[in-house]
């Protein structure tokens, strides 16, 4: 499933694994799960740190698995099979779980990179976690993806100058029209994730006296017009 060039890079990153990662899979006898399957054993044939085991839970998604650490309280899961954009994701969360903290290189910046930015089937779990390494969500897709069927997030953290006043410009608008936004395209989006993504946005304009005048009479029974 992957390849050898990307099986030698997994096998790189994760001899920076510090402990040991538990992954466990729900499944079902269909070809997705045995598929999935076929993944995390490659996950797992990379470190000697990582452990796939069959869990049972019907409140759970199938094909999905989670990351866990008996060493920390750190739980993430992902649906189906991560491959593309969504496999930096599980990447980066195994060296989160296996004990390696994100963190943003000077190599990087160095380099001259405007921004940093990722794409994925949205959980409360990884979003939590990106947030963590400092990157903000700026696009909710409209359609969910048909492997996870979590609706796509995109997130960004500005770098440079430039890709800081980028990062605000596109987080500023995204603030202004969300409220209008999540009932016409995210009524099915899971309450944590909404509520999460609604704090990390940057806060709107202040209420201004004609504002709160309104306010006071609605709430005193009257209506303003």
């Amino acid at each position: 499933m992957l390849d050898d060039t990307l099986r030698a890079q997994l096998k790189q990153y994760l001899e920076r694994l510090s402990r040991s990662v538990e992954i466990t899979a729900y499944t079902d006898d269909g070809d997705r799960s045995k598929e999935m399957l076929t993944f995390l054993g490659e996950l797992k044939s990379a470190s000697n740190k990582i452990s796939v085991t069959q869990g049972s839970d019907p409140s759970k998604r199938v094909p999905s698995f989670a990351l866990a650490t008996p060493d920390a309280d750190i739980h993430l899961e992902f649906a189906g099979i991560p491959l593309g954009h969504e496999f930096s994701s599980l990447v980066l969360a195994l060296l989160q779980v296996g004990g390696v903290a994100p963190k943003l290189t000077e190599d990087t910046i160095e380099q001259g990179v405007d921004y940093l930015g990722t794409s994925f089937g949205g959980s409360a779990e990884l979003l939590a976690f990106w947030q963590a390494c400092g990157l903000h969500v700026v696009r909710v897709g409209l359609q969910q993806e048909a492997s996870s069927g979590e609706y796509p997030l995109q997130m960004i953290k500005g770098i440079s100058q430039p890709g800081q006043e980028m990062e605000g410009r596109i987080r500023t608008r995204l603030s202004g029209h969300w409220l209008t936004l999540v009932p016409n395209n995210w009524p099915g989006l899971e309450p944590d994730m909404l509520a999460a993504i609604t704090a990390d946005l940057p806060s709107g304009p202040a209420l201004d006296a004609d504002d709160l005048r309104d306010l006071r009479n609605f709430a005193n029974g009257h209506r303003g017009f």
